[in-house]
């Protein structure tokens, strides 16, 4: 069975992502908790999560979004993309966890709002990068200009080499059987808000 979204020019993409956790702060998106200095008194200015880097890189390169780091970034501009949606990775790692390769999908579409139109997969794997690298490089020089040019710790290693996209590819259309709805249950609450069948989910 096909899989039909509500917006027929989303389509979704399976990625593969190594990161050094060294600089970032765990994988999961940390909203208005990344890149500012917290309760606690921690300097966490230039420093976020992987998904945050990534999600930055997808509003820049789907979004045709241009950070201005100099004014912050606003967190639910990265959440909600205009142009992508549903994020979600196979697994979340801590804080200075490394991975070789974690999976996560995203569902994208073309800037031109074309249905019919997708993303090459090679071009998505290198304009994620070179955001990711442009991103780091920017919001980097923006922190020493604002600390005198005082390099702390937390980036004495270059964190524009932190996070690389390794691979891409469409994820399967097909519907797959979702093991958390039971077929015939009597009890209707069994099955509430449970689809029979789910989108293939980097999750699962």
């Amino acid at each position: 069975m096909a899989l039909v979204r509500n917006s027929a020019s989303f389509r979704r993409y399976a990625f593969s992502v190594s990161y050094d956790g060294l600089n970032c702060l765990g994988f999961a998106f940390q909203g208005k908790h990344e890149n500012c200095m917290n309760i606690q008194g921690s300097d966490l200015r230039s420093l976020h999560s992987v998904e945050g880097k990534i999600r930055l890189a997808l509003s820049s390169l789907a979004d045709g979004l241009k950070p201005d780091f100099t004014q912050g970034i606003d967190p639910e501009v990265l959440w909600n993309g205009c142009n992508y949606e549903n994020f979600q990775v196979s697994s979340r790692t801590d804080r200075s966890v490394h991975a070789l390769k974690n999976t996560f999908h995203v569902d994208l579409r073309t800037k031109d709002g074309d249905r019919n139109a997708r993303w090459d997969t090679q071009k998505l794997i290198r304009g994620l990068n070179v955001h990711l690298i442009r991103n780091a490089r920017d919001e980097v020089s923006k922190y020493l200009k604002d600390c005198s040019g005082k390099m702390p710790q937390s980036l004495m290693r270059l964190p524009e080499n932190d996070v690389r996209i390794t691979s891409c590819r469409p994820a399967p259309l097909e519907l797959l059987p979702n093991k958390h709805f039971a077929e015939g249950a009597e009890d209707i609450d069994m099955n509430a808000g449970q689809p029979s069948h789910i989108s293939w989910n980097a999750r699962f």
